[in-house]
């Protein structure tokens, strides 16, 4: 990669498996097609990722726009026609891999940022990286609700109809449609002085 760009050696995203696999794809049948951003000394703000990739995949040579913040930039590319298959299969995929490939370094952000900041911009302290931790999982693991209800007592919860809309992003978030699942791990998150925000 030149030296003209650096990466940024804290990049709060940690990128996902799958997406990195979507980029990989996108870029071998697209080429670079999203412009990323870097700061005044050349250091990578956004698009650490497909920098990377892309130089993984032979694509080395970079053209660097000065940029306002005054004005939109656009990138424009003759060879695509958005009124075509090609061109509706890349304006997916580039949304897809955007998408796919966010995995916020929670820990990281929130000591770089702090809470305030990281609470404004939508930061969420529970996300898919907890249920990789063993503590937010049941006690064997494969996340089958009758492995713990015995464990659990019988209640009932009246909620408003956003509280229960609320609970259902949770579960969905969780992967499981298991009311019982989600309530026991959001009580164990609660317990280990987390809070949820989403």
């Amino acid at each position: 990669m030149s030296k003209k760009i650096k990466f940024h050696e804290s990049n709060l995203n940690k990128g996902t498996e799958f997406g990195d696999m979507l980029l990989e794809k996108s870029i071998e049948k697209f080429g670079f097609r999203e412009a990323g951003v870097i700061d005044k000394n050349g250091k990578i703000v956004s698009g650490n990722h497909r920098v990377q990739k892309s130089s993984e995949k032979g694509i080395d040579e970079i053209q660097i726009i000065k940029g306002d913040p005054n004005k939109i930039i656009m990138v424009q590319y003759d060879d695509i026609d958005l009124d075509t298959e090609n061109g509706k299969e890349l304006a997916f995929a580039l949304n897809q891999t955007a998408k796919k490939n966010i995995e916020i370094d929670t820990k990281l952000a929130i000591e770089e940022l702090g809470e305030e900041i990281f609470s404004e911009w939508g930061g969420e302290k529970f996300n898919s990286r907890m249920l990789n931790n063993s503590n937010y999982h049941t006690k064997d693991g494969d996340g089958d609700a009758d492995d713990i209800e015995n464990d659990l007592f019988p209640i009932t919860i009246l909620q408003t109809k956003e509280e229960y809309e609320d609970f259902l992003e949770i579960k969905r978030k969780l992967n499981t449609n298991s009311s019982i699942i989600a309530f026991s791990l959001i009580i164990k998150i609660l317990k280990n002085n987390d809070k949820i925000i989403y």
